[in-house]
């Protein structure tokens, strides 16, 4: 790791704070990127703001279908911080990550999170339509969002996590 995690000194009472209502609220186990994070309030305020999107995609997605979406988008990032949030998501069904039973519509989100990854400049038209017939607008722009954040968290963890 390339940083010492804030925990290693006493804390101060807004990262306190901060810990606690992230335990509380958005049902988040610290680990040691978010000990970095917590470093600076205001960046780790914005990254742990993908909890939110992740509990709003919940308003038209199952937690299934979101598994998929992150366990396929993190798996083709190479991050496996996250990759692990979302395999146990889909291993408390007993389910094997590497090859979940899917829907038609949890395969096209598993296409399109692996489009997102290898180039979000050209996601192919064709697989942007058939998504948009599957999601409305306001809940692509969201789904899109947290890939965004998914890809932000990977950056992180790929470079400040891990061992020069």
């Amino acid at each position: 790791m390339r940083y010492k995690r804030a925990n290693q000194y006493p804390l101060t009472q807004q990262q306190k704070e901060a810990v606690r209502y992230h335990r509380l609220y958005q049902g988040g186990q610290m680990n040691d990127m978010k000990y970095v994070l917590l470093r600076d309030m205001q960046t780790f305020a914005v990254y742990m703001g993908w909890y939110n999107l992740e509990k709003g995609l919940y308003s038209f997605m199952t937690v299934h279908e979101l598994a998929v979406f992150g366990y396929s988008f993190c798996s083709a990032e190479g991050c496996p911080l996250c990759g692990e949030y979302f395999a146990s998501k889909l291993s408390g069904r007993s389910e094997d990550p590497e090859h979940p039973t899917l829907t038609d519509k949890e395969a096209l989100l598993q296409e399109f999170a692996r489009a997102l990854s290898a180039d979000d400049h050209h996601v192919p038209e064709e697989l942007f339509t058939r998504m948009n017939e599957a999601y409305k607008e306001a809940e692509m722009i969201r789904l899109i969002a947290f890939a965004g954040q998914l890809k932000a968290s990977c950056m992180f963890e790929c470079t400040v996590m891990q061992n020069p």
